[in-house]
């Protein structure tokens, strides 16, 4: 392997580790929180929203979590969906 593609696949490897953590801590913020929104999880666990949403997505293709309403995000002035776990008897932690 050449420099660049040893740099490159430190670089995917990295990311992929980065997400990987993203994706669990989100998953136990649900389980420990129970239903929560996307704006919630974020600032519960300092990452910005626009990383969070992915993972959710990610999480509920992977039947992890499920969405099970909406409620009104009064600084967005939107509606967000609300998530929360498929199985409630899973162990933390992915």
């Amino acid at each position: 392997m050449t420099i660049p593609q040893q740099t490159r696949r430190a670089s995917y490897d990295e990311t992929n580790r980065r997400l990987a953590l993203a994706t669990r801590e989100i998953f136990n913020e649900i389980l420990m929180r129970g239903p929560c929104g996307a704006w919630e999880i974020a600032a519960a666990t300092d990452r910005m929203v626009y990383t969070v949403r992915p993972r959710l997505t990610e999480l509920q293709k992977a039947g992890r979590i499920k969405a099970v309403g909406t409620r009104w995000h009064a600084p967005t002035e939107r509606r967000e969906a609300v998530w929360d776990v498929v199985d409630r008897q899973v162990q933390l932690s992915l």
